[in-house]
């Protein structure tokens, strides 16, 4: 008789397993905790003592990338894990074996439809890099050639967009520019900012940034201010 291994989505904490691997794709229960959003199976794993930075690696599965329990919330639109995962000691910088780190993934899920955001603004307040480069030779799980793409090129590539999800990427390339993403930067093939958005939009973008960089340099200021006026009364 053929004992079979609980269901690692439905396995209660209480049966966290740190050596189970899907015998098909050779995922951990961290892994697909983190792919379904399950917050309560990535405490339960931490609790045991597992490695919450686990690359996915299947010597058998050429589609395993050595992406991270990060990876897999960020690539799935699971925001609660990515944002549990983002408050624990973890590796914010892990790429996968394309070079593509947690921001090169939200250009690069809506092949899967329309599923709930997750937030780039937490990424980019974690520090995760907004400059890193993805590998410039290779094939990602999807088929499609990488590019060197930074995070920012990713965004502006992006194809085939309904209405909603246009103005997602508009927010995002906004996001990544006022964060200080590279705007001169150039990809394999001569990519660059300028050549997906044309000389004049570029200029915008920059000052843009500039103003943006101004108005953070007036509210310090004014916020020094008004905390010395503060202290000020205070001894009166």
């Amino acid at each position: 008789m053929t004992i079979r291994r609980p269901d690692p989505h439905n396995t209660p904490p209480a049966q966290v397993d740190l050596t189970w691997r899907a015998p098909k794709h050779g995922m951990a229960q961290v892994h697909l905790w983190a792919k379904t959003g399950h917050v309560a199976g990535l405490e339960a794993w931490q609790a045991a003592g597992g490695d919450l930075d686990l690359p996915w690696t299947h010597p058998d599965h050429s589609q395993s990338d050595g992406s991270t329990p990060l990876l897999f919330a960020v690539a799935d639109t699971q925001s609660a894990a990515m944002d549990w995962l983002l408050r624990q000691p973890i590796n914010v910088q892990a790429v996968n074996g394309r070079g593509r780190n947690a921001l090169h993934l939200i250009a690069h899920r809506f092949k899967q439809g329309d599923r709930p955001e997750v937030d780039l603004a937490h990424l980019i307040a974690a520090g995760v890099h907004l400059n890193a480069q993805e590998n410039e030779h290779g094939r990602d799980r999807d088929g499609d050639s990488t590019e060197g793409f930074t995070p920012l090129l990713a965004e502006l590539n992006r194809e085939r967009l309904n209405s909603a999800q246009k103005v997602w990427r508009t927010e995002h390339i906004r996001q990544l520019v006022l964060a200080g993403a590279d705007l001169m930067v150039e990809a394999k093939h001569g990519f660059s900012v300028e050549n997906f958005l044309g000389e004049t939009a570029l200029t915008e973008y920059q000052q843009l940034r500039e103003s943006f960089a101004r108005a953070q340099v007036r509210l310090g200021t004014l916020t020094a201010a008004s905390t010395a006026s503060s202290r000020k009364r205070m001894r009166s």
